[in-house]
């Protein structure tokens, strides 16, 4: 009895050490412990927060846990910049900067390390690690804020820093680091710890991150006058609006003959003046039919009057720029060997039926045959007229009254259309479109006064981000119908457009000129199936 129990109790040991060991073998992680959410915390610093007369080259920091480095040269900010960066050491819980040359006298930093510093193990950033002193007897307390937004579309910048110099001259911003800068959250800036005085204040997106506007594409925005910073001037009002800084030149991109009468030319930027020209060559007639896009930044030059020339040289001139473009006639396709097409131009389905149907051709049109276009549909089955819509000869409109709520099918049998290079559509041709009925449409009224705003300007109505309606705007005071209009949200755009020349325009840097001013209507306008909607605009300006 006393053996066996013996014998149990050893057998219980063994088996106990079994599993010991075994459960030692397994491979596998720990689990338990509550994830480590907290930041790293500075526990001191050299020199201290908002402390004095600092004259050292190294600045340091403690930690209350061991970081890591991460992205630290990206994020490191110090106001007033230093013309080089310094370079930095972590040594267990301590970060330290070295600076080549003493910092300036009697000013007051700030140095802010942002996301750089992070913890070891879980890659927490440091929080809250602005560290603000002074090289003199005084630390500069006075700030300054503003806001920054895109000047044509209005909307908050997120990018780029804004500068303040203290050398007011216009070329300051190009040569010289800024005396503090400040970075944008949500449209918003503000500089701290600044010296009573005046400044000139200075909006940059730069691309080669030198402080300096030195590259032509930079985004900038800039204030007309100084800014004066005191403990008695409020600064909340300022607003800057940004712009491309470029200088845009106008250059030809592209152009190519594909088939004889046909040129293609292409543009970097919109064109607002263009001429063009056959060299040694003289009509009797205008020898070209322009087709320009919607942008006006390509062209298409139709012509049946050089097809039988081998080699043509073209002059053109576009906004100040020359160009001789010379093209072998003779190696390209003729222009016949395309067949005649037609495509929509207004939506296919559920279109407002007072509006008239639009169509293109793929050649310009120099004859048709309303005997042989028929539109089938709203209980009519007819012939009818179609009628030139631009000057290129190849948009057209239908000239017939629509009836709502109805589909219809517009067919353009062989012949009936004739190209000015003689050809004709061979095939039929069919084009098929509905209309709404009225009650699943609106109706916008707008009446508006920009009194307060430049005398002339262009009124803006976009549906979905797409610019559905467009008038210019004369005497400030008037109305704008938009009849058919589809359910949904709308926005109103105005432009002042002080130069009158029918487009929002850029601002100049070096000639002091900001860009014109955009306003958007203060709420999306909720337009139902159904409804005649009035809205009114009265615009007012705050003063800035």
């Amino acid at each position: 009895m006393f053996k066996n129990r013996i014998l149990s109790y050893k057998f219980k040991f063994l088996l106990s050490l079994i599993v010991l060991l075994w459960s030692c073998g397994q491979k596998g992680s720990p689990t338990g412990g509550v994830k480590d959410t907290m930041p790293p915390q500075v526990v001191h610093s050299v020199p201290d927060s908002c402390g004095i007369n600092f004259k050292e080259k190294k600045i340091s920091w403690k930690f209350d846990e061991y970081v890591k480095l991460s992205g630290l040269n990206k994020e490191l900010l110090i106001s007033p910049p230093v013309k080089t960066k310094p370079t930095f050491k972590l040594t267990g819980k301590k970060l330290t900067l070295t600076f080549d040359t003493l910092l300036n006298p009697n000013t007051t930093y700030t140095i802010f390390l942002g996301k750089g510093v992070k913890d070891l193990n879980e890659g927490n950033p440091l929080q809250d690690n602005l560290l603000v002193f002074s090289t003199g007897e005084v630390i500069d307390s006075l700030s300054f804020h503003g806001e920054v937004y895109d000047a044509e579309s209005m909307e908050a910048i997120t990018e780029g820093m804004v500068h303040l110099y203290k050398n007011k001259n216009d070329s300051t911003p190009s040569k010289e680091i800024p005396s503090y800068f400040a970075k944008i959250e949500n449209g918003h800036f503000t500089f701290h710890n600044l010296a009573e005085g005046s400044y000139k204040l200075f909006y940059l997106k730069d691309n080669n991150g030198n402080f300096l506007y030195d590259l032509p594409n930079e985004v900038i925005a800039f204030h007309p006058s100084e800014i004066t910073v005191t403990d008695q001037i409020d600064s909340s009002e300022i607003i800057l609006r940004s712009f491309s800084g470029e200088e845009k030149k106008q250059f030809l991109l592209e152009s190519k003959c594909d088939f004889k009468g046909k040129l293609f030319f292409g543009f970097n930027l919109p064109v607002d003046e263009f001429t063009i020209d056959l060299e040694n060559k003289n009509f009797k007639k205008d020898w070209k039919v322009l087709h320009w896009n919607k942008n006006k930044d390509s062209l298409v030059v139709w012509s049946s009057l050089i097809e039988s020339l081998d080699t043509a040289t073209f002059l053109i001139e576009y906004d100040g720029q020359k160009d001789t473009l010379i093209f072998d006639i003779s190696k390209r396709k003729e222009m016949n060997s395309q067949e005649i097409t037609v495509q929509q131009k207004t939506s296919a389905f559920r279109n407002y039926y007072k509006k008239p149907f639009k169509f293109s051709f793929s050649h310009p049109i120099s004859s048709y045959d309303t005997s042989k276009i028929l539109i089938v549909g709203g209980g009519d089955t007819t012939t009818v007229p179609i009628t030139y819509s631009e000057s290129n000869l190849t948009d057209f409109k239908l000239d017939w009254a629509l009836k709502e709520n109805s589909t219809y099918k517009l067919t353009f049998f062989p012949e009936a259309i004739q190209s000015i290079f003689g050809s004709f559509n061979k095939d039929t041709l069919t084009l098929d479109f509905s209309t709404a009925s009225n009650s699943s449409l609106g109706n916008l009224n707008i009446n508006y006064n920009f009194e307060a705003a430049n005398e002339t300007g262009i009124l803006q109505v976009y549906f979905k981000k797409n610019l559905k309606k467009e008038i210019f705007v004369k005497n400030n005071k008037g109305s704008l119908i938009f009849e058919g209009a589809k359910p949904g949200n709308y926005k109103l755009k105005y432009i002042a457009d002080t130069d009158d020349d029918k487009k929002w325009t850029t601002g100049n840097y070096w000639e002091n000129k900001q860009p014109e001013m955009i306003y958007w209507y203060n709420e999306d306008i909720k337009l139902r199936a159904n409804w005649d909607l009035d809205i009114e605009w009265i615009l007012s300006l705050d003063k800035n």
